[in-house]
């Protein structure tokens, strides 16, 4: 059974706490109808959860998510929504090494940020999902399982773009952090019944917000493209056609 069959098990042996818990606007200008929000995964959303979608008028849902992981945990269908799946991640290894202790996991999240820089084919997902957002009239939603690494980066680029500062943009990563605490502690409780508390360890940094990850990924785009209007136009190759689209849905 693999680790994803086994999450599934454990739902039935331990509370999971369901529901779209890192739903919000990507900045403080979004409107209804037409903006732009972040979430976590679908599945589990609540009877609340698919009305707030409809209330603020999400017409497309970007799922940031591997194949393998949106085929076991499936966005919902809402009327009115269409879903695009935009596989970030799969395009090669994005973990190198073998992670055994805690701190192999730590180097490994980092690295996984900067291959959003580095990676080719991670780059022309990064910009198709940009290009979606920008020529969708209705509003957008874009998620990945908890809506703080793939969907941090993406709303960084976009808080970018919309002229938000640095640190508001650090700010916003961080405030994922409360709202996804409680399935830190749930994967804590999940992979101590897999595997005990070394497991669990091991497996920790992946269930928390740290700028230390965020921090590779910018260091990297300094280094490579002198910024991040650098690697949006030369990294993603994004005219200012589509940047003027973003914001002004942004």
């Amino acid at each position: 059974m693999n680790g994803l069959s086994v999450l599934r098990a454990m739902t039935t042996r331990v509370h999971v706490p369901f529901g779209v818990y890192n739903l919000r606007p990507v900045t403080s200008t979004t409107r209804p109808g037409t903006g732009v929000y972040r979430s976590s995964l679908l599945w589990g959303a609540t009877a609340s959860d698919r009305r707030r979608l409809t209330e603020v008028g999400i017409r497309l849902v970007i799922d940031l998510r591997t194949k393998e992981v949106a085929a076991n945990f499936p966005d919902p269908h809402v009327e009115g929504i269409r879903n695009t799946l935009v596989d970030l991640h799969g395009t090669g290894h994005t973990t190198p090494g073998q992670r055994i202790t805690e701190a192999d996991t730590i180097e490994a999240m980092k690295a996984r940020y900067r291959r959003m820089v580095t990676d080719q084919g991670q780059l022309q997902r990064i910009a198709q999902t940009l290009l979606l957002i920008a020529d969708e009239p209705g509003a957008v939603l874009f998620h990945c399982t908890d809506g703080k690494d793939r969907t941090g980066w993406i709303a960084l680029l976009l808080q970018h773009v919309h002229g938000d500062s640095l640190a508001q943009i650090r700010a916003d990563y961080l405030a994922s952090q409360p709202l996804v605490d409680h399935m830190a502690t749930f994967r804590w409780r999940t992979d101590t019944l897999r595997g005990g508390r070394r497991l669990a360890r091991r497996n920790r940094p992946m269930n928390r917000v740290d700028l230390a990850f965020l921090q590779a990924g910018l260091d990297e785009v300094a280094a490579r493209y002198g910024g991040l209007d650098g690697y949006l136009r030369e990294g993603l190759g994004l005219d200012e056609v589509t940047l003027t689209k973003l914001r002004r849905k942004l």
